[in-house]
């Protein structure tokens, strides 16, 4: 058997795997929900503190005071840049999976480690172009202001990143009264 074909057969297994799932989501009934409190901040989604793209949006409008035009013209590039990106993050995951595969080997083979680290490498480059022109986009969208303000508060975020990564007490560090919600 060919590499090509392996490869083959590892992409059409991994949408297989990927697709089951979701669609025994789909195909079950919604479960009902109590109410939320006013206040309750939205359940986490997907990944470690990752609460998704429409969390995101509602604390940048909260924080830029963005026009429900802006907010509509963001939610449309958020919208066609996710299209963009699920095939790109699949082909990067599969990449990183068969240089990963490569690695634990039994058998050393180094033109094939190098060519799949490539493919990984080049995967990972075409994601991190495409969120840099995601938020290239965005940036257009806001006023002078806004991008200032945006900008202040990238520095503000870099800074308590910094506090808990470096700051008293290591990762586990007291944040600041002022940032504490």
């Amino acid at each position: 058997m060919n590499r090509s074909h392996s490869l083959k057969k590892l992409v059409a297994l991994a949408s297989i795997f990927t697709l089951l799932p979701t669609a025994a989501l789909i195909a079950q009934p919604a479960a009902p929900q109590a109410p939320a409190a006013p206040d309750a901040r939205p359940p986490r989604g997907p990944g470690f503190g990752h609460r998704g793209p429409e969390f995101f949006l509602e604390r940048m409008a909260e924080a830029l005071a963005l026009s429900d035009g802006q907010i509509a013209g963001i939610e449309e590039l958020m919208s066609a840049h996710k299209i963009e990106t699920a095939g790109l993050e699949m082909e990067a995951r599969l990449a990183h999976e068969t240089v990963r595969e490569l690695v634990e080997s039994d058998v050393f083979d180094e033109a094939a480690i190098r060519e799949a680290a490539q493919k990984a490498a080049d995967s990972q480059i075409e994601l991190t172009v495409e969120r840099a022109r995601l938020r290239s986009e965005i940036h257009a969208v806001l006023t002078p202001e806004q991008q200032e303000k945006a900008s202040e508060l990238k520095t503000v975020r870099q800074e308590r990143r910094h506090h808990f990564r470096e700051g008293p007490g290591g990762r586990h560090g007291k944040a600041p009264r002022a940032w504490r919600r």
